[in-house]
């Protein structure tokens, strides 16, 4: 009886998993076509070996979430292509497949709706696969504009921004940024539609310090919560690889350690509630600069510390070090 009830239970863990990640089906890409055209759905390929390290990683990571699970369930027909058997290798021909994993989504005839190349977070891939079910995102409509010679609009162009970095032209999608960052008047650079240019930018770039420039225009178009977080994140990250890269003392490192700790810490006294950005930001410069050992720097971030109220730690620290 024990055992009886391990076993459902077991299958019932089982099953419950299996609902909430994507079903592929074992259906040839004819079939899945077919499929596809018979519910008003399209055709979504995992370009896949079994050898393959980071094919196994978005299997495990990505594809098994529920929510990538629901959404992909519901709007393909999911098939996989294994590259190391007979109609993989076709279709890999077939749709000039270079590397893997590669993700498709394909219209009903087969012809390629959108594209990904490479591993991705959960959520990025979920982005993804929504822009492509999206008429106006996908690779397909954008491309069919640029065949057209059609005028694009300012989203368009975002839009072909991240389709180029989806599928791995990095020059061209950087060349492209590069317009828009120069050519979209300010108000229009801050708007939602134009996030994705400065999302996933790291400490130091031009369009991270642009953020910072303009924080609270981003703040009022984007939302506090989002460009607090961005800012945040990119100054730990800053602080983190000079932690690791430098050859400062020991000292330098339990400095750096307190700050990351009351940067991953929000609640934490040494950062006061509505200044948490401009704390970090401030305790950030003033680490840089001692690690670099920047005195003007340095004096330059307590002077911020001080105005911010955070004295009692900068001080403390100025007269122990310098």
């Amino acid at each position: 009886m024990k055992k009886s009830m391990l076993l459902v239970i077991s299958l019932l863990t089982y099953c419950s998993v299996f609902a909430q990640s994507v079903k592929f089906d074992t259906l040839s890409l004819d079939q899945a076509l077919s499929r596809a055209r018979a519910e008003g759905k399209f055709v979504f390929v995992d370009v896949t070996a079994s050898w393959c390290g980071p094919c196994q990683v978005m299997l495990e990571e990505v594809l098994s979430r529920k929510d990538v699970g629901e959404y992909c369930n519901k709007q393909f027909i999911c098939i996989q292509m294994d590259v190391d058997k007979l109609e993989g290798k076709d279709f890999k021909k077939k749709y000039g497949v270079n590397s893997i994993p590669t993700f498709f989504i394909l219209q009903e005839d087969g012809t390629v709706r959108h594209r990904l190349r490479g591993a991705r977070r959960p959520e990025d891939f979920l982005a993804w696969a929504k822009r492509g079910v999206n008429e106006t995102s996908s690779l397909f409509f954008l491309n069919g504009l640029l065949e057209r010679k059609q005028k694009m609009s300012l989203q368009n162009k975002v839009d072909y921004y991240l389709v180029l970095k989806d599928i791995r032209k990095l020059h061209d999608a950087d060349s492209l940024r590069t317009v828009l960052f120069e050519q979209t008047p300010f108000e229009k650079l801050t708007d939602k539609e134009c996030w994705s240019l400065f999302s996933e930018e790291v400490y130091g770039s031009q369009y991270f310090e642009y953020v910072v420039k303009h924080g609270d225009k981003f703040r009022e178009k984007q939302g506090k919560e989002r460009i607090d977080d961005y800012l945040v994140q990119g100054y730990k990250q800053e602080i983190q690889r000079l932690m690791y890269g430098s050859q400062a003392s020991p000292e330098a490192f339990d400095l750096i350690k307190q700050i990351t700790m009351a940067v991953s810490t929000p609640d934490r006294t040494v950062i006061s509630g509505e200044d948490k950005v401009k704390v970090v930001l401030a305790w950030a410069k003033e680490v840089k600069a001692f690690l670099e050992n920047d005195i003007p720097g340095m004096v330059e971030g307590m002077q911020e510390l001080v105005e911010l109220k955070e004295w009692r730690d900068c001080l403390w620290h100025a007269m122990q070090y310098v």
